[in-house]
């Protein structure tokens, strides 16, 4: 099992790239949107957390499913947490 370390400014995660990494990774970008506030665009996200952009828009799609978030497709953004768009 490797690690890797994910420098956001004052807040260090370390996700691992064995099975718990996908929550991992959610809840980096979870706790990145908490940080920024809300409307915020997926750009933004991908610079804070250095994660590719389809890896962020993929998780964000996984959590508007799951019901956690709710997306405005059109211009990449997260509007709001709760709410089902899928």
């Amino acid at each position: 099992m490797t690690c890797v370390i994910v420098i956001i400014p004052e807040i260090s995660y370390i996700k691992t790239t064995f099975k718990g990494r996908v929550m991992k990774e959610k809840e980096i970008v979870l706790k990145v949107i908490e940080e920024i506030g809300l409307p915020v665009k997926t750009g933004d996200i991908v610079k804070r957390t250095g994660l590719d952009r389809n890896k962020v828009q993929k998780i964000l799609n996984e959590l508007s499913l799951e019901g956690k978030l709710v997306l405005d497709r059109c211009y990449n953004k997260v509007l709001k947490k709760g709410g089902n768009n899928g």
